[in-house]
C-alpha cells in the first residue's frame, strides 16, 4: 500500500475525471487539455475526485477504450485495485469496485471498450485477505462478489467450505453469562444469504433456525 500512495503522490493533484463529455469516454483533465488516462493517472483521479465521473477513466483503463494492453498491465492495474479494497477507506474501496463491475459489464451499449474478465478473480482475492469474514468488509466483498460474472458459483463454494453454525435459540435470548450460539454474521450465513433464491441455495428452514434470531 505504501508504494500505491507514493505513486499516487507522484501525479499532478490538477487531473480531474472527464464532466461534460459522454461519461464511457473516460477522458483526464491535465492542465486544460483532454489526455487518453494511464493506468497512474485514472488511479490518481478515482483517489482523488468524488463525482460520478472519477470511475471513468480507471474503467476505461480496464476496457482498453482507448488503446490495447499487455495482460501484465491489466493485471498490474486490477492489483492496485484490490489494494485500494483491502487497505483504502470505505468510500475508496467502494469506488474501486464499482470500477471493476463496471470494467466487466457487457450489456450497457454506453460504456465503450472490451468487458474486462477479471473482476472476479480480484474480488476473491479481496475475500481471501479479509481474516474476519464477519467483519463489514468482508460483508461487502461478498455483495460483489455475487453481483460479478460467475460470482454466484464462487459463493456456492465459499458456502460449502464454510464451518456450518450452530442453531439460534428458537425463542428466547441467552440469560446473563449465557453465550449466545446463533452466529447470523457468519461465512456460512453470509454465503448463504446471497444463495437464497438460486439453485444453490440452503434448506430454507435450516438457513432459518441457524441464522435468524427469533426473539
Amino acid at each position: 500500500m505504501k508504494r500505491l500512495m507514493m505513486l499516487l503522490a507522484l501525479i499532478p493533484a490538477a487531473l480531474h475525471a472527464q464532466e461534460g463529455h459522454p461519461p464511457s469516454q473516460g477522458l483526464v483533465l491535465d492542465e486544460g487539455v483532454w489526455e487518453e488516462p494511464t493506468p497512474a493517472m485514472a488511479l490518481r483521479v478515482l483517489v482523488a475526485n468524488r463525482d460520478m465521473y472519477a470511475r471513468n477513466p480507471a474503467v476505461a483503463v480496464l476496457r482498453q477504450t482507448f488503446e490495447s494492453r499487455a495482460s501484465a498491465e491489466l493485471q498490474a492495474f486490477t492489483g492496485q485495485l484490490t489494494d485500494l479494497m483491502i487497505e483504502g477507506e470505505e468510500e475508496t474501496a467502494r469506488e474501486a469496485a464499482l470500477v471493476l463491475l463496471s470494467a466487466e459489464d457487457d450489456e450497457d451499449p454506453d460504456i465503450a471498450g472490451t468487458p474486462y474478465s477479471g473482476a472476479l478473480a480480484a474480488f476473491a482475492r479481496v475475500y481471501e485477505a479479509q481474516v474476519d469474514k464477519t467483519s463489514n468488509e468482508a460483508w461487502n466483498t461478498l455483495s460483489w462478489i455475487s453481483w460479478s460474472k460467475g460470482g454466484i458459483e464462487h459463493i456456492r463454494e465459499v458456502f460449502r467450505a464454510a464451518e456450518v453454525p450452530p442453531h439460534c435459540r428458537p425463542h428466547a435470548p441467552p440469560q446473563p453469562g449465557e453465550e449466545d450460539p446463533c452466529q447470523p454474521r457468519s461465512e456460512w450465513c453470509s454465503a448463504g444469504l446471497r444463495l437464497l433464491g438460486t439453485p444453490h441455495a440452503p434448506d430454507d428452514e435450516e438457513y432459518e433456525s441457524r441464522c435468524v434470531r427469533k426473539w
